[in-house]
């Protein structure tokens, strides 16, 4: 068994073995998925927030390879800033929708399946490179002729500095300044009571 994150400071697994244990685990969510009708899949992070209209676009586009996401948005609740970063799809995980039919699933697996039967059955690269991390899938997609398309909108928010994330940390993300409105925050449906003890603080990223 892989040992649990040291929840006191970081995870005490290193990155290989971590991507290795989430490609796992969204194997048995993929595969879990298949008694659920969609065209479509997205890998989402707990603390991040999703746009409200990624599901039309999935449904508009039911033929469509996914998408990745070019640009999202960053709020860092350590501080209270908030703003726009680009190439969001190589710094955040919540970052790109893929068609299901993109996704190599073992024919002899099902969704109860052990982390054992999963290393037996799925090739490790295809763990820790496409499944587990989000930097390599768009361009393995890309030379595999199933290209993804940029979305033509911030699709994301990458929620930062609540003290549980395991790579990005306050101030260290490159982004432009942004508008915290409330037609962000409700596109986004971000809880209002996120950011008690920020509002008189809250000011774009620069």
């Amino acid at each position: 068994m892989v040992p649990l994150p040291d929840v006191l400071t970081r995870a005490s697994i290193g990155m290989p073995d971590l991507r290795i244990d989430r490609g796992c685990k969204y194997l048995v969510g993929l595969l879990a998925a298949q008694a659920h009708p969609a065209d479509h899949a997205m890998f989402v992070d707990a603390d991040d927030y999703v746009s409200n209209h990624l599901t039309a676009l999935s449904e508009q586009h039911p033929s469509q390879n996914g998408w990745f996401l070019r640009e999202g948005f960053v709020y860092d609740r350590s501080s209270g800033e908030f703003g726009r970063l680009k190439n969001f799809h190589l710094q955040c995980g919540t970052s790109h929708i893929i068609a299901r039919s993109l996704f190599a699933l073992p024919a002899d697996l099902d969704s109860r399946a052990s982390r054992e039967a999963i290393l037996a059955s799925v090739p490790q690269d295809y763990l820790l490179r496409i499944l587990g991390s989000h930097r390599w899938i768009a361009h393995h997609l890309a030379e595999a002729g199933t290209p993804l398309a940029p979305l033509p909108f911030p699709g994301a928010v990458y929620h930062i500095g609540h003290g549980e994330n395991h790579t990005a940390v306050s101030g260290a993300l490159r982004v432009r300044s942004a508008s915290l409105s409330d037609q962000v925050r409700e596109e986004f449906r971000i809880p209002f009571d996120l950011f008690d003890n920020k509002m008189d603080q809250l000011s774009p990223l620069c």
